[in-house]
């Protein structure tokens, strides 16, 4: 499945100092602790797949039978119309070409549902023009959604794409399961916003969920995910750590442990100088990569990654408050020459091959 990558940090710095007169050495504080975790996320696309029904929930998701139904266009004062000049693969895709109001173009599906498993719907989207107006509305910017009933401002599960021209094909995805009740009404998939756009490849299947989607399913509600707080950037609780880092670090997704979070910690081997000390679960995520780095101005960073690493500590632990925890600890390079901050970095990254 294609997923959203994010690459998030847990930054600490240490600061050094003269400690005395001409020929005294200069050292690291002994011990730096942040209260809450100052991070930096950013959000790429990468590609995949995910098995589809032999019975399709969404019919004609390519657009190759050159006609529209049984899709339905909600809003738009232009008719979309499937063209060439509109695929992504195959002969056709759909190209909406009106700017306002905001086109909806969605089907029915709860024919094709049952209730209990898990849903994962995807659709291509390219942007050709969106609208400028400040403050939309989440069904004015270009998304893909599920709708229970015919309530239009109000989607069970959206996501939304990156609202800017010139993005290439963006993929978005939702995911959720739906109730015996829920299937008695009206189901439907929407794509749509106040842009000019076109879309193709539009799929519905089931599969297991694993990875960070799997933690996902598991912590969040579909409301919760519907307003985009299970992002892997998201913050849902205002504590400074982002989702990727949470699971990343094997942390709880809701007020996290703030003790679990990397510090800065004296050496064990030189009480003189700093360690970078972080806590990984035991045994890690298998969707996500760790890397170490460092930093003196927070623009260029040296990074490497865990199996690289020489740390003066390295254990995994089976008994005590530890439990299936590691616990590394990497002595703080000195600063570059000149230089009297030294930054150091924990960097939870998705992987290319996350499902």
């Amino acid at each position: 499945m294609k997923t959203s990558l994010a690459d998030c940090r847990i930054l600490s710095h240490a600061e050094r100092r003269a400690t005395g007169g001409l020929g005294r050495p200069a050292r690291f504080p002994a011990f730096h602790r942040p209260s809450c975790a100052a991070l930096a996320c950013a959000v790429l696309l990468a590609a995949g797949s995910f098995p589809v029904l032999a019975d399709p929930i969404i019919v004609n998701g390519d657009f190759e039978s050159g006609a529209m139904a049984p899709w339905s266009n909600g809003m738009s004062p232009a008719s979309p119309a499937p063209v060439a000049a509109a695929a992504r693969s195959g002969q056709y895709g759909l190209e909406v070409t009106g700017l306002g109001p905001p086109a909806l173009i969605s089907q029915e599906i709860q024919a094709r549902l049952t209730a209990g498993p898990v849903y994962r719907f995807s659709a291509w989207i390219k942007l050709l023009e969106v609208s400028s107006s400040p403050g939309l509305p989440p069904i004015y910017i270009p998304h893909l959604s599920i709708y229970l009933g015919t309530d239009f401002f109000s989607p069970a599960v959206i996501a939304h794409a990156i609202n800017a021209v010139g993005q290439g094909w963006q993929k978005l995805e939702v995911s959720r399961s739906f109730t015996s009740t829920e299937l008695q009404g009206t189901v439907r998939l929407e794509v749509g916003g106040l842009a000019k756009f076109q879309m193709d490849d539009v799929a519905g299947g089931t599969a297991p969920l694993t990875g960070y989607e799997a933690w996902v399913q598991a912590n969040f509600t579909p409301a919760e995910q519907g307003l985009g707080l299970a992002h892997p950037a998201a913050d849902p609780d205002g504590c400074g750590v982002a989702n990727l880092l949470r699971y990343g670090l094997g942390l709880s997704s809701r007020n996290p442990e703030l003790s679990m979070l990397p510090r800065l910690t004296p050496s064990s081997a030189n009480p003189a100088k700093s360690a970078f000390e972080f806590h990984l679960p035991a045994p890690p995520p298998t969707d996500v990569a760790y890397f170490f780095g460092v930093s003196n101005d927070l623009q260029a960073w040296n990074e490497a990654a865990l199996a690289g690493l020489n740390p003066e500590f390295d254990q995994t632990y089976t008994t005590g408050p530890l439990t299936n925890r590691r616990l590394i600890r990497v002595v703080a390079p000195d600063p570059a020459p000149g230089q009297t901050r030294l930054f150091m970095t924990l960097v939870v990254r998705q992987t290319a091959g996350s499902p």
